[in-house]
């Protein structure tokens, strides 16, 4: 299904779990997240689960990501 989106234009935005989300990115948080609480100052906002992928459209190289869906994760929380 990704390949023929993508040749359409249409690309996800990848994220992975175990890494921190960068908040440029068009993810939000899951209140799901707040299961996943941590002590660890290091731990907080780093990608428990994928919910929903980001997807973008992309007409040409040469122009902006036109975002038509925004992700969903679950993080960690730092309490």
């Amino acid at each position: 299904m990704n390949k023929f989106l993508a040749d359409l234009g249409i690309f996800t935005i990848e994220v992975n779990i175990g890494e921190k989300i960068d908040e440029e990115l068009p993810y939000g948080f899951s209140p799901e997240s707040n299961k996943h609480i941590t002590n660890d100052p290091a731990q907080k906002d780093v990608i428990y689960d994928i919910l929903r992928y980001a997807y973008a459209f992309q007409e040409n190289k040469d122009l902006e990501n036109q975002r038509i869906i925004d992700g969903e994760v679950v993080v960690f929380v730092l309490r």
